[in-house]
Order: C-alpha cells, then sequence, then structure tokens
C-alpha cells in the first residue's frame, strides 16, 4: 500500500481529537503518545512505539478523531491517506469490511469508556478516605477500582472467567495519576483481597499479578460505590454495620420465603428468636439509617412499625456490595 514518509520533531501533534479523518500511520521509528486533554492536564491513553498502526479507526467509521496523539521524541511514520485506504478496501471482500467496521465501533466504544474512567481518576481530588465533614469520604477506594478498571483493559489477560494484569502497571498508575506514594493503594488492595474482590499470584516468571476474578462485578461495584458514596451527607461517614446487617438479614429472610420479593415488619422481625443472634445495638436506629437511603430500599411507617419492602436480587446485590464498603470503612486505611 503507497504512503509517504513524515518527521516529527518531539512535542510536534500529529492530530487532535476532533478532527476529521484524512490519513492513519504507521511507526517507522520513535515514539508517540496518545492522549486527551482535561483542563490543562494531558491524559495518557497508551504509548506508541516502532511498528504501531494508529488513525486507522475513523477510516471504518467516518467519525472525527477520537484522541490526540503527539511525538515525545524525534520520530518517522508512514502516512497512508484515505483515498489510497479506500482503494485497498474496495479489493477486500465485502463481508470483511463489514467485519472490521463492527470491529471498529466495539474498539470505539471500548476507547470512549476508557476515556471516561481515566477522566474520572484525574478528576478525582487527592482528599483522604475517611474524615468528618467530606463531601466524598471514600474517594481513595474509587479511585483503586477505577484503576484496576482501567488496566484490565489496556493489559488485562484473560483467564476462563478471570483477568489477570501486572500488580507494577497498577502501582505506576496510581503513581501517574495521585502523585502519591503507593502504601494506601496496597492496603486497599489487601481489603479487596481480604472479601475476594480480588486475588494476588506469582505466575510463571515471579512476577507479582492481581486478578479480577469478575470484571463484570467489579465494574457494577465501582459504579455502585461512587453513586451511593456521593449521596451521603456531610458528616455521615457511612452506614452502620447495625444497618448494614440489618439489610443482610431482611435479605436473608425474603431468601427463605421463596419469593422474589416481600414486604418484611420490623417490629416482627425483631421479635423473631433467630434476630438476638444478628447482635444488633439499636434497631430504631438502624432502620431510621435505611429509611434515609431512598434509592437503596423502599420504606415505609405504619402505626409506629417500619415496613421494609425488599427485592431479592436487587438487594442481595446491595447487601453485598455495602458489606464490601463496610469492610473499607473498618479497615481504617487512613
Amino acid at each position: 500500500m503507497a504512503g509517504k514518509p513524515k518527521f516529527l520533531k518531539e512535542n510536534e501533534i500529529v492530530f487532535k481529537a476532533g478532527d476529521p479523518a484524512d490519513s492513519m500511520y504507521i511507526v517507522r521509528k520513535g515514539a508517540l503518545k496518545v492522549f486527551f486533554n482535561k483542563g490543562t492536564d494531558e491524559v495518557i491513553l497508551a504509548q506508541l512505539k516502532d511498528g504501531s498502526i494508529f488513525g486507522e479507526m475513523a477510516f471504518f467509521d467516518n467519525k472525527p478523531r477520537s484522541a490526540s496523539v503527539k511525538a515525545t521524541e524525534a520520530t518517522e511514520v508512514t502516512q497512508i491517506s484515505k483515498s489510497d485506504f479506500d482503494t485497498l478496501l474496495s479489493q477486500v471482500p465485502k463481508w470483511m469490511v463489514a467485519m472490521m467496521q463492527s470491529l471498529v465501533g466495539r474498539l470505539r466504544q471500548t476507547n470512549e469508556r476508557l476515556q471516561e474512567l481515566e477522566a474520572q481518576v484525574a478528576g478525582s481530588t487527592g482528599s483522604a478516605l475517611i474524615l468528618p465533614n467530606q463531601k466524598n469520604p471514600f474517594q481513595h477506594v474509587i479511585r483503586t477500582l477505577r484503576i484496576l478498571l482501567i488496566v484490565a483493559s489496556k493489559e488485562g489477560i484473560k483467564e476462563g472467567n478471570t483477568i489477570s494484569l501486572p500488580l507494577q502497571s497498577c502501582l505506576d498508575f496510581w503513581r501517574e495519576f495521585t502523585g502519591e506514594d503507593v502504601e494506601l493503594f496496597e492496603k486497599i488492595l489487601n481489603c479487596m483481597e481480604k472479601v475476594k474482590l480480588i486475588t494476588k499470584k506469582q505466575d510463571l516468571r515471579k512476577i507479582t499479578t492481581v486478578t479480577l476474578l469478575s470484571r463484570g462485578t467489579l465494574a457494577h461495584f465501582t459504579e455502585f460505590f461512587s453513586g451511593f458514596s456521593q449521596k451521603l451527607k456531610p458528616t455521615q461517614g457511612f452506614l452502620s454495620s447495625d444497618a448494614v446487617s440489618l439489610l443482610t438479614a431482611f435479605v436473608e429472610e425474603v431468601s427463605n420465603s421463596g419469593y422474589e420479593s416481600s414486604s418484611v415488619s420490623l417490629n416482627t422481625f425483631k421479635a423473631a428468636p433467630s434476630s438476638k443472634d444478628l447482635g444488633i445495638s439499636n434497631w430504631a436506629a438502624a432502620a431510621d439509617e435505611l429509611a434515609s437511603t431512598a434509592d437503596l430500599i423502599r420504606v415505609t411507617k405504619q402505626q409506629g412499625d417500619w415496613i421494609f419492602k425488599v427485592n431479592l436480587k436487587e438487594h442481595r446485590t446491595a447487601a453485598t456490595y455495602l458489606r464490601y464498603i463496610q469492610m473499607f470503612k473498618n479497615s481504617k486505611l487512613m
């Protein structure tokens, strides 16, 4: 395929996000980075070395550039025009072109999600994990979860239903985005390992890896955690252990009933012999806390009694996630 050489100086921009696509490029010698701007900061999406190809996606879906690219050192690339590329595609079976367009569409969606995650991490403040009068008391944990998802998207290796990623890449990413030492990051990983959100092991090369037991669960939990923590009152560190235990017990009650959902009376439930084993010190306060989380569980009050509407599938997940968050709080990471 025809192409012409192009020589780039260090920090020279090849194209910017939003530019129309008129060429694709092959890196002959040198290095470039793919990035987008967030305020005055550059958020790096990828590093390109010899042999890398970039700028080709827009040729398939005719969309503007999704990110910017610039040289990080003196670099030589081969520039291939869109007309040259279209000539090549005319010689390829239509079904193959359609397949490539489908793959590019999925890749663009992945890249957009990756950009969103990186922007969320880059935009996070360096606030402490649990402090009074703090708007978002779990910022570091949420940032850690998102970093794991980003590294999984970039470097994750699928092994059956799990995804393994190099621990060193996670540590490097933490340093890059927070400018902080990795001690806190490693403490958070240890907490995650205790509840089996992740495992750590050494591969055959003696390289320590982090294994996500379920990337989907981790992504879902991250969104739940982020959304839930943003709704906390400024002076509220988190739901009490009593409130988390109460919701978990309600879920167990519905599970034993054989129904997908059920209304549970607090007074009736409290009077049951099995409830004495829950160790709830203040039932009224726990019920009041759950009632204050309108997005989490539906609660009504009838003649001095709390009635909780519990959906088995929905609240089983929520109860599990709340226990994870409770573990982060109880670990006193800061």
